[in-house]
């Protein structure tokens, strides 16, 4: 990293042991240390949007996105009430899953 004057930045850094539950759990470091900075293993790390747990089962993610997830039933709305347009209108009228006028 020096080599290419990258300089290594330990607050955003993570690491993360990848293995077996059974292997993870009896690996005898906590740390990794790179150009003198230690950086500590995490339980789950995050990589342009995705969770990535120990075990790669992506459990955390999938938990993740369920939370996120928005049912059609809970945005959309009968065309003959005269109510607000819910925020989620452009978004399903794009997936099609409201009439486009």
């Amino acid at each position: 990293m020096k080599k290419n004057i990258l300089p290594l930045n330990s607050s955003k850094t993570e690491a993360l042991l990848v293995g077996t539950p059974h292997q993870v759990q009896h690996f005898p470091i906590t740390h990794l240390t790179i150009t003198g900075q230690k950086i500590s293993l995490s339980s789950s790390i995050s990589n342009l949007g995705i969770r990535f747990d120990p075990s790669l089962t992506f459990g955390d993610h999938t938990s993740s996105l369920q939370k996120l997830q928005v049912h059609p039933e809970q945005c959309c709305q009968d065309p003959d009430e005269s109510v607000e347009i819910s925020p989620y209108h452009p978004i399903l009228a794009s997936l099609r899953w409201l009439p486009i006028s």
